[in-house]
């Protein structure tokens, strides 16, 4: 379920927290939304309201059009004051001795709102009739940024977990976001040191409970998620400046997963199976290329590519069905067991752990496949000849 919890502007920003609590971690995570407002160069004046234009006025405009409105306004105003004044006169209250005191309070509390209401008509008649025609010049174009409340496009900016998804913090971020250009490009470019943390920890929550990710209890899974951000609180640093955590990231991050190009890593067996009679393949990835030890955890290096190697098929038929299943003992590295949390892909071979194996055995697998099931379509052929000569 997701719900906002606070709204803030700073300004040229419009910032919004929101609970998700399907989130990696429920309830002990909050995100901010940001959008930026739109730019008022290209914004027409009637998307302003009349108190913001007024405000924006520049002179001679400005003396004279508030003087005007003010007359306008008092007019209106006049009409209603006479006839509350006439229900609280103490002569208009004898002649109507039948008219109880709380009627008439109702009557004057009623006056008032329609007149509140007639004075915002005046308002919207006086933008549409007098403030619209001027030129744009006749507006300070600072005070129309300031005052616009018409924002962009929301995109995400960051999460905060555990202790530090309190109002007050979140609060600081967003004013020092909004105020600081230098910051503000740091954040996007995710050099800042709190979005190098988050992403280890957010690359590896899972991998804490393996196999067992969607089975563990709540209480269980949340302590060892806030022990698991304490710990990545104390030593991303150090982890991200291994060698060995950089040389992964380099390969990792050499091809970027896309939706219609192949990984090349896992390209060459993909290609083999597709050239299989009866198969047919879904979606595949290459798989992390390894994983960092310290402090005896093994940990992934942040990349787009999945921790386990796989390939996922849209159609498995027979005969290449059944010669799948009478090959895969050979291979130590495949497993036919979905991925871990993992509910979407329902036909999947994929890494026992360790991908670069996998990749190899992968390969090996497909051209097994293709040759025998190739082999049994040209033997059932020829016998299929042999059977028909007279």
């Amino acid at each position: 379920m997701r719900m906002e919890v606070d709204k803030m502007y700073y300004d040229n920003y419009l910032f919004r927290v929101e609970l998700d609590t399907g989130a990696e971690t429920g309830t002990n995570q909050l995100t901010v939304w940001c959008a930026e407002k739109v730019n008022i160069a290209t914004m027409p004046l009637a998307h302003f309201k009349p108190h913001q234009l007024l405000k924006a006025l520049l002179e001679p405009y400005k003396s004279s059009l508030y003087t005007q409105l003010e007359q306008e306004k008092c007019n209106h105003r006049r009409l209603f004051e006479n006839e509350m004044m006439s229900l609280q006169n103490p002569s208009h209250a004898a002649s109507n001795k039948k008219i109880q005191p709380a009627k008439i309070k109702y009557r004057i509390n009623d006056l008032h709102k329609q007149m509140n209401i007639a004075l915002q008509r005046v308002e919207a008649d006086f933008m549409h009739r007098v403030l619209l025609g001027l030129d744009r010049n006749g507006f300070d174009a600072e005070i129309l940024q300031r005052e616009s409340r018409l924002f962009g496009n929301e995109r995400f900016l960051r999460d905060f977990y555990f202790e530090e998804s309190n109002k007050e913090h979140i609060r600081s971020f967003c004013r020092k976001f909004a105020a600081n250009e230098a910051y503000r490009q740091r954040v996007a470019a995710r050099e800042v040191s709190w979005a190098k943390r988050n992403a280890l920890f957010l690359r590896n929550l899972f991998t804490l409970f393996g196999e067992q990710v969607h089975s563990i209890n709540s209480y269980e899974y949340e302590n060892k998620a806030r022990d698991f951000f304490h710990w990545i609180s104390k030593y991303y640093e150090p982890i991200l400046a291994l060698p060995e955590y950089g040389r992964l990231q380099q390969i990792d991050n050499a091809f970027t997963p896309d939706p219609i190009e192949l990984d090349p890593s896992i390209r060459p067996a993909i290609e083999l199976l597709n050239r299989i009679p009866g198969v047919t393949t879904r979606y595949s990835c290459q798989g992390v290329s390894g994983k960092v030890q310290f402090q005896g955890r093994d940990l992934l290096v942040v990349s787009e590519h999945d921790e386990y190697a796989y390939v996922s098929f849209s159609k498995l038929e027979q005969p290449a069905k059944k010669v799948l299943e009478e090959l895969l003992s050979q291979f130590p590295g495949i497993t036919d067991t979905p991925l871990p949390g993992n509910f979407a892909l329902w036909s999947v071979l994929r890494s026992t752990g360790d991908n670069i194996c996998f990749r190899a055995e992968l390969v090996k697998l497909a051209q097994l496949m293709l040759d025998m099931v190739t082999g049994q379509s040209n033997i059932l052929a020829s016998e299929n000849s042999t059977s028909s000569i007279p």
